[in-house]
């Protein structure tokens, strides 16, 4: 019986173990999965309290919905409202398209930028755009000037309203008695105004005009773009003319003044 007693007691306390285990291990699963519902709980809460922050703090602004180049009419169609964080919105801009459409681009306003009142101006309807434009270039010197140009001296119209560019003039000049040719930038980094069918209107100072006209008399005149951010003064070159032609090029000294009158 001792035996028999032996055996019964380990056997009582290893059922007593694992029916104290099971209750313990279901116990566990569920403050886990509680937590996990916690956590997710949180997550929509955090959504709906951003969303809710979101609609209350933030209001309709109108943006660009395309590319607006400078000196374009800006149309219904090159607009969008977008809804923006309230403490980023400035009083210049607008909440609506209608105030802002037929209104004239000052620069370039890239797609999704907002549209404010220091991005565009107002048309002039007595004298079109341009004289607007020329007020928006903060410059009393220059006068609005069209000339004629082909398609390839303007760079098979790819020159666009808003690019600068420099104008070069060649002639051929009356030269110590002979017709000489020659080449030279006339006007440098000007704005383009305005371009159409054979022709460009540029943004000139009354000499250059001058100078261009005259160029067009005596010659051709043709156009080379600039860059966003060029340098003016790398266009500012002397005259080319035979002589400096075949000396930069050839490798040729240059005659004295008293040798090529004799020849």
């Amino acid at each position: 019986m001792k035996g028999g007693k032996r055996l019964t007691i380990p056997l009582i306390f290893m059922a007593k173990t694992l029916s104290i285990k099971k209750p313990f291990v279901m116990k566990n699963s569920g403050s886990y999965l509680l937590l996990i519902g916690l956590i997710l709980a949180g997550f929509v809460a955090y959504g709906v309290v951003n969303f809710l922050y979101m609609a209350t703090n933030s209001v309709p602004v109108v943006v660009a919905k395309n590319k607006i180049m400078p000196y374009t009419v800006i149309k219904a169609d090159d607009l969008e409202i977008k809804q923006l964080p309230r403490a980023a919105v400035q009083p210049t801009m607008f909440p609506a398209i209608q105030p802002i459409v037929g209104k004239y681009a000052r620069t370039v306003i890239p797609a999704g930028y907002p549209v404010s009142a220091d991005v565009f101006t107002e048309g002039n309807s007595a004298s079109g755009s341009l004289t607007a434009v020329l007020n928006e270039l903060n410059d009393k010197t220059l006068r609005a000037k069209s000339f004629p140009i082909d398609k390839v001296g303007a760079l098979n119209g790819k020159i666009g309203i808003g690019d600068k560019v420099d104008v070069i003039g060649a002639m051929k000049l009356p030269l110590g008695g002979v017709q000489q040719p020659m080449a030279q930038i006339i006007a440098r980094d000007v704005p383009v105004l305005d371009q159409f069918d054979g022709g460009i209107t540029l943004a000139l100072t009354p000499q250059q005009a001058q100078d261009l006209q005259f160029a067009l008399i005596e010659g051709t005149i043709s156009l080379q773009l600039c860059g966003a951010d060029a340098d003016s003064n790398a266009a500012n070159t002397s005259v080319t003319t035979a002589d400096d032609f075949v000396r930069r090029y050839l490798k040729l000294p240059r005659l004295p003044v008293e040798e090529n009158k004799q020849k």
